[in-house]
């Protein structure tokens, strides 16, 4: 890869994308959600990955420093997944190492299923997957906390319309977050360190309709899919329970699922030691991972 560490930009697939290299070691691409948050909770969040790999993070078209397409046609998961292979194609990279979460695990599966070639090891965490209904697990989920005064406001929520503006959905979203997380009194002010700006209303409706108009079944592409994977999930997850993770761990032919038994959407928030040593150990090998967050850690 011959880009060092900095902020740039490509002209891919017809729009701008922005993107962010940290870190030294063997390259590992982040792929982030599509809905319109961008990158910046991911760098910020997994910057201790950067000990060992050479991080790119790409904000997604029309989402963080990337640029909005010309039609809200071209803001399908489908079409964010070419936009990686075209900025792995742009950094001259023969196949790269991937780590996604949430909708950005199903934009890097679209990946991994139709440009197995530039796909090395797929890390997916608490991953969407297009086209599989989970209602069932999230309605029990959401059964249990709306009755729960860590959750109670936030389940009243759920029903309300969504604003228009950048900043009422900011807020509206951030109203929605202790949902996120099995202990939200302690984890969602750690999580809001790392928010940046606000999210993007028009991404997250245009973004919602394509997938929708495009009606993809991911479940039926996993078969295609070579990679090693690890599938890591919170055990308390609603937005993408754990029968999600089951799914595409049943469905791809080398997976390992990983269950963190006390978070919610983000695990190396809650369980960062596990979380962590789990995603080093799959991408390196290596033997000294705990040791390593400890003391990171502990130096914060």
């Amino acid at each position: 890869m011959a880009s060092r560490a900095g902020k740039y930009t490509a002209e891919l697939n017809g729009v701008k994308l922005g993107y962010t290299i940290v870190g030294r070691g063997p390259p590992l691409m982040i792929v982030a959600p599509g809905w319109g948050i961008g990158s910046g909770y991911l760098q910020r969040g997994l910057e201790l990955l950067a000990l060992r790999s050479t991080l790119v993070f790409l904000d997604p078209r029309g989402s963080g420093r990337s640029s909005y397409p010309t039609g809200n046609e071209s803001m399908s998961s489908a079409i964010m997944a070419e936009d990686v292979y075209a900025l792995i194609r742009h950094l001259e990279l023969a196949s790269v190492d991937l780590l996604a979460h949430s909708n950005g695990g199903a934009i890097a599966l679209m990946l991994a299923a139709n440009h197995p070639e530039v796909c090395g090891r797929l890390a997916l965490v608490d991953s969407q997957l297009l086209g599989f209904d989970a209602s069932e697990a999230t309605g029990q989920i959401l059964a249990r906390a709306k009755d729960d005064a860590r959750y109670r406001v936030a389940v009243r929520k759920l029903g309300s319309p969504l604003p228009n503006t950048d900043e009422a959905f900011t807020a509206h979203l951030t109203e929605l977050l202790p949902l996120y997380f099995h202990h939200p009194r302690q984890m969602l002010p750690r999580f809001l360190l790392n928010m940046d700006g606000p999210v993007s209303a028009a991404t997250f409706r245009a973004h919602l309709d394509a997938d929708g108009t495009e009606a993809i079944n991911q479940a039926e592409m996993l078969g295609r899919i070579r990679a090693k994977s690890l599938v890591m999930v919170g055990r308390h997850d609603w937005i993408c329970p754990l029968d999600v993770s089951k799914r595409i761990h049943a469905g791809l032919s080398s997976s390992t699922l990983e269950i963190c038994e006390f978070s919610g959407h983000f695990p190396w928030i809650e369980e960062p030691l596990r979380f962590f040593g789990t995603v080093k150990r799959f991408l390196h090998a290596t033997r000294n991972d705990r040791d390593t967050v400890q003391a990171v850690l502990a130096a914060r």
